[in-house]
């Protein structure tokens, strides 16, 4: 039995396909457990600010930068179903400003 060469190509190749899939299903599995522990109301634990910076786009129009504005980001912590959780979503920049860490806050 003759055992075919495999390139390095294609071990590089397989090698992306499997990180990026692995990659995938993380962000996915994050985002359900996310959403699974939704509250209404909690504590803030931690806020941030993502900047937006600029995008370069290409399309049938030619290359343009869009802007994209800053994200707002709350966690806020509280018991559901008996168990304390962690629930990660944006507010306004009003909000943000208006909440520190340790206030109460409710969705």
């Amino acid at each position: 039995m003759m055992l075919r060469k495999i390139s390095p190509a294609t071990i590089l190749a397989t090698i992306t396909i499997v990180c990026c899939f692995s990659l995938f299903a993380c962000m996915l599995a994050g985002a359900i457990i996310n959403e699974n522990n939704s509250i209404d109301s909690g504590v803030i634990v931690d806020k941030r600010m993502k900047s937006g910076g600029s995008a370069l786009n290409s399309d049938v129009n030619g290359t343009h930068y869009r802007n994209n504005p800053p994200s707002y980001i709350f966690t806020i912590e509280g018991r559901k179903d008996g168990k304390v959780v962690q629930y990660t979503f944006e507010v306004s920049e009003e909000e943000y400003k208006a909440y520190k860490i340790g206030d109460r806050y409710n969705r």
